[in-house]
């Protein structure tokens, strides 16, 4: 009984020892998103937060994760899309101006 215990633990020992780990998951590259405004020059906001880039702009999101972007530019009403970024992706919109045509 002493040698089968003995060998059965010895099996188990090995065979634990023998597994591989498991390699660690890497994240997602992010993707490169380029944001042109007519007119030129809006800020663009990710989640809420001002990224410092200002239009014509390129920006990294993570890919298949919505974003929430705000395009805003002082006399232009906000323009507020959500995208799920692909790299490569090109966005381009008109501001509209805050003026009342005449």
């Amino acid at each position: 009984m002493k040698k089968l215990f003995l060998t059965v633990s010895t099996a188990l020992i090995f065979i634990s020892c023998a597994s591989t780990p498991e390699k660690p998951v890497e994240p997602p590259k992010p993707v490169t998103v380029v944001i042109t405004t007519k007119p030129a020059g809006a800020e663009i906001i990710l989640a809420g937060n001002s990224t410092g880039i200002l239009t014509p702009g390129k920006i990294e999101l993570p890919p298949s994760e919505t974003a929430v972007i705000t395009l805003k530019k002082d006399g232009y009403w906000p323009h507020k899309i959500s995208i799920i970024p692909k790299d490569g992706d090109s966005l381009s919109y008109d501001l509209q101006s805050q003026k009342k045509k005449k």
